[in-house]
């Protein structure tokens, strides 16, 4: 149980559900579509220096709840270490 390895397991994995997490939210609300077209619009004014750069617009009427990721991903890590194989794969490790 803990320590640094199930630390930085939570939080990656956290980062991946809370992502997961928030396309489901935003699929259901019916407004992925806006967020990916703002986000291409922010990237494209970073990318072209022409461009001034345009801070993309963030609606506070949609909240996500964070622990619901952040739980299931410690949970996830103490049952089981679902990033361990993929990490390996790559010549990373958390684990000796």
């Amino acid at each position: 149980w803990g320590g640094l390895a199930y630390a930085i397991e939570v939080a990656l994995l956290g980062v991946i559900l809370g992502g997961v997490f928030a396309l489901v939210l935003l699929t259901a609300k019916g407004t992925l579509l806006d967020f990916f077209r703002r986000m291409y619009r922010f990237l494209l004014t970073v990318i072209v220096k022409e461009l001034e750069p345009e801070a993309p617009r963030i609606d506070h009427k949609h909240t996500m709840p964070y622990g619901l990721p952040i739980a299931a991903a410690a949970v996830w890590s103490a049952l089981a270490h679902p990033l361990q194989p993929w990490l390996q794969q790559w010549g990373l490790s958390l684990w000796r």
